[in-house]
């Protein structure tokens, strides 16, 4: 609520203009030297009819008003203009520069790239009149180029976050391969396994089932044994099949060839 003093008042219920013809809020402010948010606060609590006033009074009024003015809805309020869509139409036919402080003008909108309807819910008018709008004013390359940017974004940082997934998972494999090297042939068999480009979309394993293969094969290399693949098989209870892919994919030939009867 806009507050004033007793003296204000009286300057401006006794000010001579509200005597004249179509008088406007624009001269009683510049005759009383108040706001005129302050001085239509007053004039609508004394009930003085300010309905009457013509099309250039009111552009008149609408150029001194709005370095006071914060919204769309409070200009609306002051002028009788019932829509967004009227009020830029009165301001582009009277010169009037009505984008300064009033928020979001549909131009800033439009270069978003928001939705027709998004733009029109926030300046209040329809779509279609948004739609008209920007091929009115020769602005649909530029709306549109920013409606593509924007459907574009989600791949584009979708790729990004693909292409962070892989160097983290790199290096995660060079530091475990690091590590492996400093452990004993099983372990570093099975990590080069399940890091081995022939092993990505394969069945996963275990790395304790994986180790366990490779020990079985590693102890059987030291003591001069010649285990099957059917004999590893068994003993991690796997297909003789499978014994021989996870050895042929770290370079690791049967020592029997297996027995297919």
């Amino acid at each position: 609520m806009i507050e004033y003093n007793e003296l204000e008042k009286e300057a401006v219920i006794s000010t001579p203009i509200i005597g004249l013809n179509n008088f406007t809020l624009t001269h009683i402010a510049r005759s009383t030297r108040l706001p005129i948010r302050k001085v239509k606060a007053i004039i609508e609590e004394a009930g003085i009819n300010l309905s009457d006033r013509k099309e250039e009074e009111k552009a008149e009024f609408l150029k001194y008003s709005l370095q006071d003015i914060k919204s769309y809805e409070e200009l609306r309020k002051l002028t009788g203009i019932k829509s967004n869509s009227e009020l830029m139409k009165f301001c582009r036919k009277h010169n009037i520069n009505y984008t300064g402080n009033l928020g979001p003008s549909i131009d800033s909108l439009i270069a978003q790239g928001l939705k027709l309807r998004e733009i029109g819910e926030q300046c209040n008018i329809s779509h279609e009149r948004v739609r008209q709008y920007i091929k009115e004013e020769g602005k649909y390359e530029e709306w549109m180029r920013k409606r593509k940017e924007d459907k574009e974004m989600p791949k584009l940082e979708e790729k990004e976050k693909q292409r962070c997934y892989t160097l983290i998972a790199n290096y995660l494999k060079e530091r475990a391969c690091q590590l492996a090297r400093s452990e004993d042939m099983p372990v570093q068999n099975s990590a080069k396994y399940i890091f081995s480009r022939k092993s990505l979309g394969a069945k996963p394993y275990e790395f304790s089932t994986l180790y366990n293969v490779f020990r079985i094969y590693e102890n059987a290399v030291k003591t001069g044994e010649k285990i099957s693949l059917e004999k590893i098989a068994r003993r991690v209870n796997l297909a003789a099949m499978s014994i021989s892919r996870i050895l042929s994919r770290v370079g690791l030939e049967p020592m029997l060839k297996q027995n297919n009867n």
